[in-house]
């Protein structure tokens, strides 16, 4: 299944925003008081309009907020370079900017249709909230949803820019040939993905601790499919599998694979700690499941 990732990518947000304002398009900044302090429009004095959590009562300053940015580059450039100051650094805490999106409709118009869309229905029925607008979950969806999918989630939104924890601010272009709007609906496997986003965060925070890598810019579908095959090895605990991760990331994605580690996975479904049964490996032992498994893969 595509999926749309090539939608998304790194800009200089700020001049980005600038040059879709000269080109006579118009900037809309998304605020979601409640994850903290920020505003992506301060001192915009321009229409508004809020969207109202379906699932959980939240007073009207607390509901999402969309608000058109001035025609003004000035007044454009101080709202984002003010947004962008001070946000979290982590990967797991929420921000209160969600980031600029450009369309020409007015605010009411995005409003009513994102709004339609926060509230889904799972594949067996049960109601959900997709917070799409939360810079942590729309980071994802990109590599898990379709083209078409964001195409539809975006709807009138012609670009979407918004930061992420490595204070880089991303493009989605959702529209390639042809604009799609309509209600959103998810398959299960992709249900599945979403839910492992908050792990994900969890286990990108604990390796940019390590002083030997960077930015984990490239690898959150890697980590993904490490979560998801912990799981499927009997691996519940937290602990147990951010380590199976980072043994995946720092030693080979395909690490599970090798014979030794495939004894110790077994005593795992033991109910034995995976924490505790790689304290029988050694550095020699890591570096020759590494070798073996990249002899395998040429």
């Amino acid at each position: 299944m595509p999926v749309a990732g090539d939608a998304v990518q790194p800009v200089n947000g700020l001049d980005a925003l600038l040059c879709a304002l000269e080109a006579g398009q118009h900037v809309h900044g998304l605020t979601d008081p409640s994850a903290g302090p920020g505003d992506a429009a301060r001192g915009s004095d321009q229409r508004s309009a809020r969207i109202a959590n379906r699932f959980v009562d939240v007073p009207v300053t607390q509901q999402l907020r969309i608000q058109r940015l001035p025609d003004d580059p000035v007044a454009v450039r101080r709202a984002v370079s003010e947004a962008l100051e001070g946000l979290p650094v982590s990967p797991v805490m929420p921000r209160a900017v969600c980031g600029w999106m450009v369309a020409s409709v007015r605010p009411e118009a995005i409003a009513g249709y994102l709004g339609r869309q926060l509230a889904q229905r799972t594949p067996d029925g049960r109601h959900a909230l997709l917070r799409f607008h939360d810079p942590r979950i729309l980071a994802r969806l990109v590599d898990i949803l379709t083209p078409r999918q964001l195409s539809i989630l975006l709807g009138p939104v012609d670009a979407w820019y918004f930061p992420d924890h490595t204070g880089r601010v991303l493009r989605i272009s959702p529209h390639e040939s042809l604009r799609s709007l309509g209600r959103l609906t998810l398959g299960e496997s992709q249900w599945g993905a979403i839910r492992r986003i908050a792990r994900l965060n969890r286990c990108i925070e604990f390796l940019e601790q390590d002083a030997e890598r960077q930015k984990l810019e490239n690898e959150p579908a890697v980590i993904d499919r490490l979560i998801e095959q912990a799981a499927g090895f009997g691996l519940s605990g937290g602990r147990e599998i951010i380590e199976f991760v980072a043994h995946g990331v720092r030693v080979h994605p395909e690490f599970h694979r090798h014979p030794r580690m495939r004894s110790l996975l077994n005593e795992c479904g033991g109910k034995c700690s995976y924490c505790v049964l790689v304290k029988r490996l050694g550095a020699a032992d890591w570096q020759a499941i590494r070798e073996d498994m990249e002899v395998e893969a040429s």
